[in-house]
């Protein structure tokens, strides 16, 4: 039976009834424990780093406007003694999310060396594609300098949005049982994975985008499109 591990949420810059709406709904508690997680009105580069190290688990952005629980996944991967990180759109976009989490991951299970190089790979694809399809709500650019340039205006547009830029996503993960297992949720619409293969080969032939986590990983998906969860074993292929 899998033990559980208790979260303290702590913050610097909520107050205290904050706190205790947001460790209420999540289960959590604010009572001192070993795993604590850091909640904050906004991230920079350093204190996602340090909420990610020992004596953190992770870390949350909390809205001004209310609180947006964590999906299951990363509940579950914090219970079972892992780590997670939820953050706005616009955070998960101006820092390099993939290689912190990454790296935070491998410094916190060294078992894991061998798999950085894929972990880290599977990570970024997972949360540019929350970030940009997912929650930013753009479309794989089409074949041509047309379809590109098209592309890149749908972006600008969607990084002015302060309504998508708010959206969260969420990263987590958790090792048990000789494999690792990583998900990444957004906020978004959803999609079909199978209609998504089949854009990404039509647009490009070449191995990009869900191919290369498939070619490393195993991959589900789950919540109608918007968690993609991928489990990679420690032993090297």
């Amino acid at each position: 039976m899998m033990t559980k591990t208790t979260i303290q949420a702590v913050s610097d810059d909520l107050t205290p009834l904050e706190v205790g709406h947001v460790a209420y709904a999540c289960g959590w508690t604010a009572a001192p424990t070993p795993a604590r997680l850091a909640l904050t009105r906004c991230f920079g580069v350093d204190s996602i780093k340090a909420c990610l190290a020992p004596p953190f688990v992770g870390g949350c952005e909390v809205e001004e406007a209310g609180w947006t629980v964590p999906g299951p996944r990363f509940l579950r991967h914090l219970q079972a003694g892992g780590m997670g990180l939820m953050v706005s759109t616009g955070s998960a976009y101006q820092y390099d999310l993939a290689f912190t989490f990454t790296t935070a991951l491998c410094r916190r299970h060294p078992e894991l060396a061998p798999r950085a190089e894929d972990i880290d790979r599977s990570v970024h694809e997972l949360v540019a594609n929350a970030v940009v399809h997912g929650n930013l709500e753009v479309a794989s650019p089409r074949p041509g300098l047309e379809g590109f340039d098209a592309y890149c205006k749908a972006l600008d547009a969607a990084l002015a949005d302060p309504r998508r830029l708010g959206r969260r996503i969420e990263v987590s993960a958790c090792c048990a049982d000789g494999a690792v297992e990583i998900a990444v949720r957004d906020h978004g619409a959803g999609y079909d994975i199978h209609d998504v293969t089949r854009i990404q080969v039509e647009a490009e032939p070449r191995q990009h985008g869900l191919s290369i986590i498939t070619a490393v990983s195993e991959l589900a998906v789950e919540d109608g499109g918007r968690c993609a969860v991928v489990r990679l074993s420690l032993a090297v292929p």
